[in-house]
């Protein structure tokens, strides 16, 4: 994981290896008035300079679409049901399959 990123480094200077990577292996390179990332071991023709980039975001869409769907069903249900223990312990299975029912997208 990249933690420090530093500026554009002349091609002539120095090529980028592995270990200057992102979790996709890509890095920045510069051509002229713009940029792009690419795999770092490939280098385009074009290109005078490189820089390391940040690490790509998770793409497990699911994991974080189930997170987001049961933080909206915890703050609605506290919103319902204020006491904890009493209305939440007895409403929580009956209130997750309505809202359960009404989140089918």
């Amino acid at each position: 994981m990249n933690t420090e990123l530093g500026g554009w480094i002349s091609l002539v200077d120095r090529k980028p290896e592995e270990k200057h990577a992102n979790n996709d292996g890509h890095v920045n390179f510069q051509m002229g008035s713009y940029s792009m990332s690419g795999v770092w071991q490939f280098i385009p023709e074009q290109a005078t300079h490189w820089q390391m980039m940040l690490d790509s975001p998770p793409t497990d869409t699911s994991v974080r679409y189930e997170e987001i769907k049961e933080r909206a069903f915890q703050d609605a249900f506290k919103e319902l049901f204020p006491n904890p223990i009493l209305e939440r312990g007895l409403m929580e299975p009956t209130a997750r399959k309505l809202f359960e029912a009404g989140t089918h997208v």
